[in-house]
């Protein structure tokens, strides 16, 4: 209500109340209508009216005006307009939340007034909905929550906040939460596990923590180098993630570590929990073994012990070393540490030739009882007298093992052997003898029995080219001056001609020869080596099986002192049946009409004449007179005589004369 004044001083004051005016005055003013109120007079410049039938929602004004002593009246004045508002707000909603074992959020929303809107809001706790028997009923303002502390609030018992909203006429509207049961207990434990998953990286994990009041509201973690501390990585909270990576850490080696987990739950009730102890391996999982002196797969000298370093990935306490082969011998070794993180082993020869080894390393424990298992390093042996280490034996060996023999070298020294070829165990007396040859030779078959051990090899020329000298039954083969070693091979056709060699010449007690001839694939293969230098020629025999040109593949090698290759190289024969005697065959067919063929053998160069008698002695026809070379020779004769003309049917009788030589024999011709 406006307040209007005088300086005679008010007489007498009137009021009325009225609605929006349908018009206005001169002045631009709502015209004043008191179509609710009439006026009356009041006694001073405000005043209480009680009003009814009101209409709700529809804006009314309070109008005034005064009268002095003298009887003037003052103006008439209006209050803006206000809004009749007869209804509560509309009410909202009220949660409640405990946050601490004393403490407990009240929050809401959704409480309106259309009207004359919300002028405060108010609130109690209690232990039924709408009472205040924890809290009395208190004014908040405008705010829409309020935390209360230091509460005396009993476990397990159910308790209820109320929230009042009054709107500006006064009219109020209230709202209760559901009953919120009060949580003292602390969540339920689970399990939780820290291990070392790199050289700087930690993780914790837990699982099974529950509450089965308010639910889990959060975990922390710490660890810490005892069960109850943080030292290493302070308190710290996760949200609901139930792992955590701790990298960049900088741990002590061999030192012990916890990490602890606490579970939160939404009272703020927490339980910790210690997980397992971890012992920091700065080194990180099992030991292993980083580099091996032999590595595996390697061979090992049959007669040479063989000491393999081990180095390992950190500093170790023991292991254990067995060792198998495949051909079941029975191996000796010896252990020695060389220091915290390197050990060896010595394999003590002789081995078995050509055996195979497995070295295997287990319970390699580290200083923290770390274990590795099953490191396995596999090692083949040398053959016997394999001196070149070349899995084959060949010519280079068998001038290493005469040389030694010669020099009485024992590095060389091969028996006595036990055992069968190839996997014969030396077990060398200091002597050269005949149980070293022995054993050479049984190891030089063994090789060569093998399969494609004796064909011919393609070698590239090497030096002076082969010399050789091609008799009607043997070839001489002529070392290059210097030879110490030399080796042949044959390639032929064993339906056409077979070999063999002769080592009666060219050799005898000046070293050693080995030679085998395969007659199923035809080949032949033939080793010498001298004590001394040997240029004597080699003589390898033949005798053809056809009469017939054979084609022979020759490869060879001849080696110097210190087994220096003085000549090498391929070499293609072609080999011309020679006889050894003369000889005048039966013709064929036999008998004939009208074409019959003689054959007749000449072991050398000479004058060959072949004339053909009748029954009577006469001289029919001189087949041949002239000088004929060495072989196997043919010839034909048509039945004519020496005029062209046929002859009659009958005995005939045909003779050769060579170089002394005369043989007849006799044909019978048909008609």
């Amino acid at each position: 209500m406006t307040v209007i004044s005088d300086n005679t001083g008010i007489a007498k004051h009137e009021y009325s109340i009225s609605t929006i005016a349908d018009s206005v005055d001169a002045s631009g003013k709502p015209a004043i209508d008191d179509n609710v109120l009439a006026w009356f007079k009041g006694d001073t410049n405000s005043v209480s009216i009680n009003l009814i039938d009101l209409v709700e929602g529809l804006i009314y004004y309070s109008n005034a005006r005064v009268t002095d002593f003298s009887g003037n009246v003052s103006e008439e004045v209006s209050s803006d307009g206000f809004q009749m508002d007869l209804k509560p707000p509309i009410a909202g909603t009220v949660t409640k939340t405990q946050i601490a074992p004393d403490q407990i959020i009240l929050s809401w929303s959704g409480f309106s007034d259309q009207t004359s809107g919300i002028s405060q809001y108010e609130y109690s706790l209690g232990s039924q909905p709408g009472s205040a028997n924890v809290v009395a009923r208190t004014n908040v303002g405008l705010d829409e929550s309020v935390t209360l502390t230091g509460l005396d609030l009993k476990p397990d018992t159910i308790y209820y906040g109320t929230v009042y909203a009054m709107d500006r006429a006064g009219n109020e509207a209230g709202a209760s939460s559901n009953g919120l049961k009060i949580d003292v207990t602390a969540p339920n434990p689970g399990i939780v596990t820290t291990e070392q998953t790199a050289s700087d990286t930690i993780t914790l994990s837990w699982n099974g923590f529950s509450d089965e009041g308010m639910g889990i509201g959060y975990y922390d973690y710490s660890l810490g180098s005892h069960p109850d501390s943080g030292d290493v990585v302070a308190r710290t909270n996760v949200g609901l993630d139930e792992s955590v990576t701790l990298t960049g850490l900088t741990l002590e080696h061999n030192a012990t570590y916890y990490g602890i987990v606490y579970a939160v739950d939404s009272a703020s009730n927490e339980i910790a929990v210690t997980s397992n102890k971890l012992v920091y391996d700065l080194y990180f999982g099992e030991p292993s073994i980083t580099n091996v002196s032999h590595e595996s797969g390697s061979q090992l000298n049959i007669l040479d012990d063989a000491n393999i370093t081990f180095t390992v990935s950190e500093p170790f306490v023991s292991f254990v070393a067995s060792i198998e082969s495949s051909v079941g011998d029975s191996i000796l070794f010896t252990e020695q540490v060389a220091d915290s993180t390197q050990f060896s082993i010595n394999l003590q020869a002789p081995f078995t030739s050509g055996d195979d080894i497995t070295l295997t390393i287990n319970e390699l424990i580290d200083y923290l009882g770390n274990s590795s298992d099953n490191q396995q390093y596999k090692y083949s042996v040398s053959f016997l007298a394999d001196y070149d280490a070349d899995s084959t034996i060949g010519i280079t060996d068998l001038s290493t093992f005469v040389q030694g023999w010669d020099t009485n070298n024992p590095k060389y020294e091969l028996g006595p052997v036990t055992g069968t070829a190839p996997h014969f165990k030396p077990a060398p007396d200091g002597v050269f003898n005949n149980r070293d040859g022995m054993a050479f030779t049984r190891m030089w078959h063994w090789d060569k029995n093998k399969s494609g051990k004796m064909l011919a090899k393609f070698l590239a020329d090497e030096g002076s080219a082969i010399k050789t000298t091609i008799n009607n039954d043997h070839i001489l083969v002529y070392p290059p001056k210097g030879t110490h070693a030399l080796e042949i091979l044959l390639d032929y056709s064993i339906t056409d001609i077979e070999f063999s060699a002769n080592t009666s010449t060219g050799i005898g007690e000046k070293g050693i020869t080995l030679s085998k001839v395969d007659t199923l694939t035809g080949n032949l293969i033939l080793q010498a080596a001298y004590f001394e230098a040997n240029s004597l020629s080699i003589r390898i025999d033949y005798n053809h099986l056809q009469k017939k040109y054979v084609n022979v593949n020759l490869s060879y090698q001849f080696i110097g002192k210190g087994n220096i290759v003085l000549s090498a190289g391929t070499h293609a024969m072609e080999l011309e049946p020679i006889p050894k005697k003369f000889a005048l065959h039966q013709n064929y067919p036999n008998p004939f009409n009208p074409v019959t063929t003689i054959n007749y053998d000449l072991p050398t160069d000479a004058h060959v004449k072949i004339v053909i008698y009748d029954i009577l002695g006469r001289e029919v026809i001189e087949l041949v007179n002239q000088q004929m070379p060495a072989g196997h020779q043919t010839l034909t004769w048509n039945t004519r005589n020496f005029f062209g003309q046929p002859v009659s049917a009958g005995i005939y009788f045909y003779q050769i004369q060579a170089s002394g030589f005369i043989k007849t024999r006799k044909m019978v011709l048909l008609k």
